[in-house]
């Protein structure tokens, strides 16, 4: 094929198109390798009602396949695999049995990403839905005060919300329950060693906290401190110097009112106090004249004490400046202690049961830190880690109360005006959901049946009769896993009209799908291209009708990471220069970016021949000195998909009719001798 390009319009080639249906392969071999062991091992042990028998996942293995993939088209059958998986069974005064139990067929994925089922090619279209972790949003009411309000949400289980009300007070709700003060679900958390995680702070800025294990000198090794110590102004001022700014584990105590507006609180000392000073304070000790107390330690101080210890004229004061949606939450709280909150929480969520300290802690346990029922995953830990600066590991996929506590202070932030809420829209906030993920939460909701039944069977059975083969039900796992291929709405028979609609058929993202959008309510702003799509999905391509902007298509380059976020190659530039150094950025890590196009001239050394360059920066584009310049583009089709990239001169084009002429190339029907296009752009190989 002649290249009629003029040289100098002639870009360098950087880097080679990635496999174009690696997010289907990969995804699938992460279902095998990580997936369904950690789906075995969080539904192990099971037992029996009575606490008497219980059963063991060991391992699985995937058997071989009885037919070919030619055979399976040509009988119109499933290309599958049996599951077994090695199960233990024991119990009190019983020997243990270890067993492989058959637990279905599972459909396996051929070389081209794809699934055959029923003889026919079926294709798992990849979900782009909202990404767990912790989201912020403020508000005006009617009165024009703001409100802010902030959602966490997890992977599974109940969202939290949390919200504040013009008077300062913050209620929280799990999922559109009561709505309860947060100071009081704060105390119940504390409850349960799983939510006092600690974190590492630097021992100055983490005043009012506690120590999560004893304070040693490095060089002498002699304990400074003992584990549990309160971290106040005056002990950071004893220490050392260099120990001052050590990080070290601290957790936040939040057990009792008091702890709360310590840990939310800052020690101010007030010389010569005025009323207006004092008002609203908090003081550090009991306040008297003479026998007579005008104001008990931690307590509010009102406008008429104010001037009664003004008039004291009192030479300093210590009081505590109490964070203002904590202050006035500890008011309208109507517990003291973690006990108190436990069962007014477990009364306000089921009222006609009789409450005990027990029964409430099951209870909230159930909602929070089981492990089936409530999941925050590796990318929602991680987002809230992100966003908080924590250093929580991610195998710690539960609420902690440090997660509230920053909560608190980060809506502290955002009603002052020092940070900004989050777009929902942006690309950083959502994720992509591939089939192994879809597989994984589909077999999960046949996990928990199979396991209602064993429970069941274990109890009633005659204990000599008790074998892992009866007790675990094929049944619930085999539907689930049928009722995925077959009739989930991410499921679909595989585009053949061309080499180039297959290709598109499995870089698809939906927004629709079990837990997405529903096309009639999808608004505007979902549908819109987003700046944060740079890169990663196509502006251009996309379906006319109702589900246009609904579903989309990933660009040449892009890849997905571990944790579902979808990333877009740079080249790094130095002082003016490019370098060979090539890295991959998630939505939001490019935000503050200057990015220079692909196009823009270079000499050999790397050296931009521009002073002056036009850039992409938050979404405008200013000219920068080229020293500002922090990334490259790699290519200029970075940001079209691979049926777009097959439009000759498509900067030439109108947006709309380019949409049009991408998804018709859809529809061409092959030749049975193929032949290469008279005028191309050199991508046509590479989706062939």
């Amino acid at each position: 094929m002649k290249e009629i390009k003029h040289p100098s319009k002639r870009i360098e080639h950087v880097l080679e198109v990635p496999n174009l249906i690696e997010l289907q392969l990969n995804s699938y071999k992460w279902f095998l390798r990580e997936g369904l062991p950690e789906l075995l091992k969080s539904f192990t042990p099971i037992w029996d009602f009575t606490k008497t028998n219980y059963i063991e996942f060991l391992d699985f293995s995937l058997g071989e396949p009885k037919y070919t993939i030619p055979e399976s088209r040509d009988r119109d059958i499933t290309f599958e695999a049996p599951l077994k998986v090695q199960v233990r069974l024991g119990g009190k005064d019983r020997e243990v049995i270890e067993s492989e139990v058959y637990l279905g067929d599972l459909p396996l994925m051929t070389d081209q990403g794809t699934f055959i089922i029923n003889g026919r090619e079926r294709v798992i279209v990849s979900q782009l839905s909202r990404s767990p972790g912790i989201y912020f949003d403020d508000d005006v009411d009617l009165s024009m005060q703001i409100l802010i309000k902030s959602r966490v949400i997890p992977n599974e289980g109940p969202w939290l919300e949390l919200e504040s009300e013009p008077n300062f007070v913050v209620r929280s709700a799990i999922s559109q329950s009561k709505k309860i003060p947060v100071t009081q679900l704060i105390k119940a958390l504390n409850a349960f060693d799983e939510a006092r995680y600690p974190v590492h702070r630097v021992l100055s800025k983490a005043i009012h906290r506690r120590l999560a294990e004893p304070l040693a000198d490095p060089e002498t090794g002699e304990v400074l401190a003992e584990t549990d110590t309160l971290i106040t102004q005056d002990f950071v001022d004893s220490l050392p110097k260099k120990l001052r700014d050590a990080s070290v584990f601290t957790y936040s105590p939040v057990g009792t009112n008091d702890e709360l507006l310590m840990t939310f609180g800052t020690k101010v000392t007030l010389d010569k106090p005025k009323a207006a000073g004092l008002y609203s304070m908090r003081p550090l000790a009991d306040i008297k004249q003479g026998d007579d107390l005008i104001v008990g330690k931690l307590k509010r101080i009102d406008r008429e004490t104010a001037a009664k210890i003004e008039s004291l004229g009192l030479k300093k004061i210590d009081v505590l400046n109490v964070n203002p949606f904590i202050d006035a939450t500890v008011e309208h709280d109507s517990t003291k202690t973690t006990k108190d909150a436990l069962l007014d929480f477990h009364k306000g969520m089921r009222p006609g049961e009789s409450p005990n300290e027990e029964t409430a802690k099951t209870h909230l346990f159930g909602l929070f830190f089981d492990k089936r029922r409530y999941d925050l995953a590796r990318v929602g830990r991680r987002q809230i880690n992100r966003r908080f600066n924590l250093d929580v590991p991610l195998n710690v996929r539960n609420l902690t109360i440090e997660d509230l506590v920053e909560a608190i202070h980060y809506m502290t932030k955002l009603r002052e005006g020092e940070v900004y809420g989050d777009d929902i829209d942006h690309l950083q906030n959502k994720r992509v959901r591939s089939v192994g993920e879809l597989l994984l939460s589909q077999l999960r909701v046949g996990f928990v049946r199979m396991e209602k039944v064993a429970r069941e069977r274990m109890t009633s059975a005659e204990q000599e009769n008790l074998l892992p083969g009866i007790i675990l039900s094929v049944k619930p796992v085999s539907a689930s896993i049928k009722s995925f291929f077959s009739s989930n709405q991410l499921s679909t028979f595989m585009d053949q009209t061309n080499p180039l609609s297959e290709l598109t058929n499995k870089r698809r993202l939906s927004s629709l799908g079990p837990g997405g959008l529903q096309r009639n309510s999808a608004k505007l702003e979902v549908r819109d291209v987003h700046r944060s799509h740079y890169g990663r999905i196509c502006p251009i391509e996309t379906p006319e009708g109702p589900n246009i902007g609904l579903i989309s298509q990933l660009t040449v380059y892009a890849r997905v990471d571990e944790y579902g976020l979808i990333q877009t190659p740079f080249r790094i530039v130095k002082d003016g220069r490019v370098t060979a150094d090539i890295v991959y950025l998630a939505a939001g890590e490019d935000d503050d970016a200057r990015v220079a196009p692909a196009d823009t001239k270079y000499n050999e050394r790397g050296e931009f021949l521009a002073d002056r360059v036009q850039i992409r920066h938050r979404g405008s584009y200013p000219t920068v000195n080229k020293s500002e310049i922090d990334y490259m583009d790699v290519s200029p089709v970075q940001i079209i998909s691979v049926a777009t990239s097959c439009i000759p001169f498509l900067e030439n084009d109108d947006a709309n009719r380019a949409l049009m002429g991408a998804n018709m190339q859809r529809q061409a029907v092959p030749l049975l001798r193929s032949d290469r296009p008279i005028v191309g752009t050199g991508y046509e190989k590479r989706a062939a």
